[in-house]
């Protein structure tokens, strides 16, 4: 590859060099060695890179824990990481978001994921085989059950919750909450809108909405 030899560039391209593999399947991809050499007017670098591909390590199963509200396969339709493939590390993060996003749109603005350290993975013995398994807490889904406006000033609170767009007994998601936020933006007349439920971290599914 012809291009200008920065030395300080190459431990960056040799930790890409792995993040490729790993997002080829190749989960124990490492650099072995690596060696510069000048020809003799030291106008023309050449490197040699020695790499550990590692395994194949193939996705066997993926197992849910704790998911009460959807069917395993509602989930893993929202996946990219698929059993009897490759295990590939960029679509298993990307797997993690979509469940994320699935539960959120759903109103369940408050799961987690429990375990998105190296325990969501298992592999077996030779890192050939790999399992998943998600253990999710779903919390409640979010409805709501009245509004409250705090911190107005400038004119009456039917109209700011006028202008949210969200109603009692509503599902709330990301969307609806950031649509209420650019409604009430568009007014100009407040510096900061914040929005969020009285009863935040409870299993209450019915909350008081609370505009400040």
């Amino acid at each position: 590859v012809d291009g200008y030899f920065v030395r300080a560039d190459l431990e960056n391209g040799y930790k890409n060099l792995v993040v490729y593999l790993n997002n080829q399947g190749y989960l124990k991809a490492k650099v072995q060695s690596a060696r510069v050499e000048f020809n003799k007017t030291r106008d023309k670098a050449f490197i040699t890179v020695i790499l550990d591909e590692g395994p194949l390590t193939q996705l066997a199963k993926i197992n849910f824990y704790g998911v009460k509200a959807f069917t395993d396969v509602q989930l893993l339709n929202e996946m990219q990481s698929k059993s009897n493939s490759p295990l590939r590390l960029n679509e298993l993060e990307s797997s993690i978001e979509l469940i994320k996003q699935f539960y959120y749109s759903h109103g369940y603005l408050e799961m987690k994921i429990l375990n998105e350290d190296e325990t969501l993975v298992q592999y077996d013995d030779k890192g050939l085989s790999a399992t998943l398994h998600f253990k999710i807490e779903e919390g409640p889904q979010i409805f709501v059950k009245s509004i409250r406006v705090e911190g107005n000033s400038f004119t009456k609170d039917y109209v700011i919750v006028r202008e949210s767009g969200i109603e009692p007994g509503q599902l709330l998601t990301p969307e609806t909450l950031e649509e209420a936020r650019k409604h009430l933006d568009k007014m100009a007349i407040f510096s900061r809108v914040d929005l969020r439920t009285l009863e935040a971290n409870t299993a209450v599914s019915q909350r008081t909405l609370i505009i400040s």
